[in-house]
C-alpha cells in the first residue's frame, strides 16, 4: 500500500520488509500512476503492480461505500 502524503522517494525504502517502491513508468507521482512494489522474503522475490491513489480518491471511494468519517 502506498501513502498519498509521501513522495515516491519517501515511499521507496521499506527496510522492515526488504522491499522497494518504484514508479513503473515516466511522469510524476499522481493519481493513477503505476507503481511496482518489490518485496523479497529470503526465498523468493515478489513484484506487484500497485496504482497510486491520491487522498481525494481514497475519500471518494470510502464515501461511496458509506463511510462518513475519513481521517
Amino acid at each position: 500500500m502506498t501513502y498519498p502524503h509521501l513522495s515516491i522517494e519517501e515511499q521507496m525504502p521499506m527496510e522492515k520488509t526488504g522491499g522497494i517502491v518504484e514508479l513503473a513508468g515516466e511522469g510524476p507521482l499522481a493519481g493513477g500512476a503505476a507503481l511496482t512494489v518489490t518485496i523479497a522474503d529470503g526465498e523468493a522475490t515478489y513484484r506487484v503492480r500497485d496504482p497510486f491513489w491520491s487522498e481525494p480518491t481514497y475519500e471518494r471511494s470510502l464515501s461511496a461505500v458509506g463511510l462518513t468519517e475519513v481521517a
